[in-house]
């Protein structure tokens, strides 16, 4: 693993830091608001979810990779792919874009959930054992990471038929 201490001189670094600001801003905005209304069914909100990510990925991706998620960012790291100094200021704009957007959403929505203390926060069920629930986040966390390396890593590509 390398450090990459000499990329703080570089613009790249910045770039990809606002780039990962402005992509992680722009899939909270957009997936928070698709679940914000109850009316809306789970394949509709599933639907606008995975079309934010592909969207994002395809407006972000020459510019930071689109990782928009700490997770994505660590397997990166994991695999020599990003610098140590990188995944910092990735994962740092990161967790304030997904601030900002949450923010917007609720500072956008909050009046509309008068009376609700969670102010339309996705939680899970009261009867589910919180450690079932952060083994099934870290799973599915696993999947995404696998998913994406396997698909974005630059440097092991490999034929898929069909593809």
């Amino acid at each position: 693993m390398r450090v990459g201490f000499e990329e703080l001189k570089d613009v790249q670094l910045y770039r990809g830091a606002v780039g990962e600001y402005v992509c992680t801003m722009l899939y909270m905005l957009h997936t928070m608001n698709s679940c914000w209304d109850w009316d809306h069914s789970l394949l509709a909100i599933a639907a606008t979810t995975g079309l934010a990510v592909a969207v994002n990925i395809c407006m972000f991706f020459h510019v930071s990779g689109a990782h928009m998620n700490p997770a994505i960012s660590l397997g990166f790291l994991a695999n020599g792919s990003i610098s140590l100094v990188t995944f910092a200021s990735y994962v740092i704009a990161q967790l304030l874009g997904a601030t900002s957007g949450a923010a917007i959403v609720n500072m956008s929505q909050c009046w509309k959930a008068a009376g609700d203390a969670t102010c339309g926060m996705v939680t899970p069920d009261a009867e589910s054992p919180i450690s079932a629930v952060v083994a099934l986040e870290a799973l599915f966390t696993c999947f995404l990471m696998l998913q994406t390396l396997s698909t974005a890593d630059l440097r092991h590509r490999f034929s898929v038929p069909g593809m």
